[in-house]
């Protein structure tokens, strides 16, 4: 959606008005070449850029970024290991259910996939 904004600002005419509120979200959009072209004639812009550089320059907030992303990364290692557990605790339940209906385990091994040796080792 910002770079529909972005488009529609730089083909506006008369309507350009109507975005002016918004213009900030041009922002999001920016490069860093652009970011730093940023007309300074505006008193509104000329403040955004200069609170988005003293964000971009805040270590102490860079660290909390990075600590968050830290966490996401590793609350998705842990739900997708999770997963993958269950998965094979899955495939063990079900080659037991094979085992006890006295499949083979040639079929057994087409059926999951899993070689002789992993098959041996469900009990």
């Amino acid at each position: 959606n910002v770079d529909y904004f972005k488009d529609k600002w730089y083909n506006l005419g008369k309507e350009r008005k109507y975005y002016e509120k918004y213009k900030s979200i041009l922002m999001f959009s920016f490069d860093e070449e652009e970011f730093k072209n940023l007309k300074d004639s505006d008193e509104y812009m000329k403040k955004i850029k200069k609170d988005v550089e003293e964000l971009n320059n805040d270590t102490e907030f860079y660290q909390w970024m990075t600590d968050e992303e830290d966490r996401l990364i590793m609350e998705n290692s842990v739900r997708n290991a999770g997963r993958k557990e269950g998965i094979e605790q899955t495939k063990e339940d079900i080659v037991r259910n094979m085992k006890k209906e006295n499949l083979s385990i040639e079929t057994i091994k087409k059926i999951t996939g899993l070689s002789i040796e992993q098959i041996n080792e469900i009990s």
